[in-house]
């Protein structure tokens, strides 16, 4: 392995370096870069100045990145062109399509479905607005005129 300036590296005890600068101290010929946030200094090669030790760098250090969560198997609005929506459980996105189970409408009509339909639009499905409690003289006011209920027989 051959360091870099501007990388972490870890140690052998396992412990991840600093970012690696270019050493201006003494030892600068032997040992050309330096790790600020330890105050060690290394050669080309990871070993610590001074010879073999639990803080030679033995592998590049790279960021770990939190896998995406996976948004599917879910129940979504799926249409050809967005004119008529169908609703269907979308199973993956591919090649710009979205791949559902033909027929299933729900994730327990999926479970027996195995032939599929790829989708050129799909869309989350909406939340079903609720409808307002609204006492009559609340009703009245709204639609601006007065009007009475009246039971049939």
């Amino acid at each position: 392995m051959k360091l870099e300036e501007g990388k972490r590296y870890v140690r052998r005890d396992g412990e991840i370096s600093g970012v690696l600068e270019k050493n201006t101290g003494m030892s600068k010929c032997n040992f050309p870069f330096y790790d600020p946030a330890h105050e060690f200094s290394y050669n080309e090669k990871g070993w610590f100045f001074g010879g073999h030790s639990d803080v030679d760098l033995i592998s590049e250090y790279s960021e770990y990145v939190e896998p995406k969560q996976n948004p599917y198997p879910k129940v979504m609005m799926v249409s050809e062109h967005g004119g008529i929506w169908l609703k269907r459980v979308v199973f993956m996105e591919k090649n710009g399509k979205f791949i559902a189970w033909n027929q299933a409408k729900t994730l327990e009509q999926s479970e027996s479905s195995y032939h599929t339909t790829p989708w050129p639009c799909a869309k989350d499905i909406e939340e079903t607005k609720l409808i307002p409690e609204l006492t009559i003289e609340e009703l009245q006011a709204k639609l601006g005129y007065e009007f009475k209920i009246v039971k049939k027989n």
